[in-house]
């Protein structure tokens, strides 16, 4: 199963439930990513299916979209993971890593 870095970072563990099984949301992958999130210090009283229609996405794009967030706070405190570490560099030389 592919790694997800928001998701691993959240939960120091591969995630072994997808967030959609045959292109649905798969509802234990989404509940425990939000459990993930609220571990996390995420409020996720909005992070559901009804405010994820509102804004016309889907609730796994949704809780993607606050992963992100807690991505982008761990890359300000400078406590950001980075996969690989050190990165491997591309044919300019330019650092090619996940940030999570």
């Amino acid at each position: 199963m592919a790694r997800e870095p928001d998701s691993w970072a959240m939960g120091q563990t591969a995630l072994h439930q997808p967030k959609k099984v045959k292109n649905r949301p798969h509802a234990p992958g989404l509940d425990l990513r939000l459990r993930l999130l609220a571990a996390s210090g995420m409020p996720t009283g909005l992070l559901n299916a009804q405010t994820a229609r509102a804004l016309g996405a889907g609730l796994d794009d949704l809780i993607d979209a606050a992963a992100c967030a807690l991505t982008a706070k761990r890359v300000a405190a400078g406590k950001a993971l980075r996969f690989p570490d050190p990165p491997d560099a591309d044919a300019l030389g330019l650092p090619m890593a996940i940030v999570a």
